[in-house]
């Protein structure tokens, strides 16, 4: 049997890690993407260079200056003033879900004792409406969303991480970090914490996690709870 890691905290991801789009969060995300290029009056670039802003490989400010946009805080908010509709409307029709272990998991996660929390690129305003929308606001003792204002901030720079962390008293050795991206992997492992890649679809990134599982509920088989005192 191999041993388990105690950790006494878990902070994960929104977007593909809690949180799924019927449709694909790529198609849901693109949608806004040529709404705010339209709305600013800006070249349309195909759809697989649109698609780069969330691929994961360089972060999504690089890849808008090499679209030549130079003013990103107008982009962003835009884009956020587009998104905060789409989400409601999502969420209200049933096209935001919670993946089906999200809720087990959590609630097996509050049992054990451990504190829970979120870091997200996603605006606090969006988050907000996500996490209360689909009934899991109460589980997270910390909620860290870095949104328009602090885009230059964003994964897989870990500044929200190690926020959360500071916010919560731990160190980064006490906590894992949840996530479904090369963002995410990055981003745990420049805070210091244990970098968890859940890979539902078995892809295969460039960047190698500590741990790697495919349903929520392989946390509990993986960390045991923290006994710090």
């Amino acid at each position: 049997m191999n041993r388990r890691i105690p950790v006494c905290c878990f902070i994960f991801d929104l977007d593909g890690t809690l949180v799924y789009y019927k449709d694909g969060v790529l198609e849901f995300l693109d949608k806004i993407v040529i709404h705010t290029l339209q709305d600013l009056n800006l070249p349309l670039p195909d759809k697989k260079e649109r698609l780069k802003l969330w691929d994961g490989k360089i972060s999504s400010n690089d890849v808008l200056r090499s679209w030549k946009i130079s003013n990103l805080y107008e982009f962003w908010r835009t884009f956020d003033s587009y998104q905060l509709p789409a989400v409601e409307d999502g969420i209200k029709n049933g096209e935001i879900l919670l993946y089906d272990d999200v809720l087990p998991t959590l609630r097996k996660l509050k049992e054990e004792g451990f504190v829970i929390a979120v870091v997200t690129n996603t605006p606090s305003d969006i988050t907000e409406i996500k996490l209360k929308g689909l009934g899991i606001r109460d589980f997270f003792s910390c909620v860290i969303a870095l949104g328009t204002e602090l885009q230059e901030l964003a994964k897989p720079n870990p500044y929200g991480i190690l926020k959360c962390i500071k916010k919560l008293g731990f160190s980064p050795k006490e906590v894992a970090y949840v996530g479904d991206s090369q963002f995410d992997i990055l981003a745990a492992k420049n805070a210091g914490c244990y970098s968890v890649l859940i890979n539902r679809e078995r892809r295969v990134l460039e960047e190698e996690p500590d741990f790697e599982i495919v349903d929520l509920n392989d946390l509990l088989s993986t960390f045991k709870k923290c006994e710090r005192y």
